[in-house]
């Protein structure tokens, strides 16, 4: 039978250098999304001035539904719950958010969530952030 031996390793120069690890937990691997109201439309017919308080009460539901999960997660679900991304001629962020060059960032699609059969928010994204353009409870804004 062979005998199998180890070798040390060479101690460097500095004996008593510890290699350091970062502890990470799950939780720090996670990818929340967050909501930017900063380039909501001026149209009170299209942002939260005028929302009827059931409508306001969902908008508040999803934002916290939308942004307590990962966004790895909310990609996998049904455009019902989730998103929805597509282009809609004809709808253009406000100036602001194409003068901050957040415009070019966020590229062409739209991003929609759903308030049940309540309406519609429509959003521009950069990474995880979403920039909520408009609440549209009309059904009026794009073509379904």
């Amino acid at each position: 039978m062979a005998k199998v031996t180890f070798k040390q390793p060479k101690q460097s120069k500095q004996k008593d250098q510890k290699i350091k690890f970062e502890e990470k937990s799950p939780e720090s691997y996670r990818t929340r999304i967050s909501f930017n109201f900063s380039y909501l439309i001026s149209d009170k017919k299209y942002n939260h001035e005028k929302m009827e308080f059931k409508v306001h009460k969902k908008f508040l539901e999803r934002i916290c539904a939308l942004s307590t999960e990962d966004f790895v997660v909310i990609k996998s679900w049904k455009k019902e719950e989730g998103f929805e991304a597509f282009k809609i001629d004809g709808l253009n962020p406000p100036s602001s958010f194409i003068n901050s060059g957040r415009d070019k960032k966020a590229g062409e699609e739209y991003w929609v969530f759903r308030l049940s059969k309540l309406g519609r928010v429509i959003c521009k994204r950069i990474e995880t952030t979403f920039y909520i353009i408009a609440i549209d409870t009309k059904f009026d804004l794009y073509e379904h």
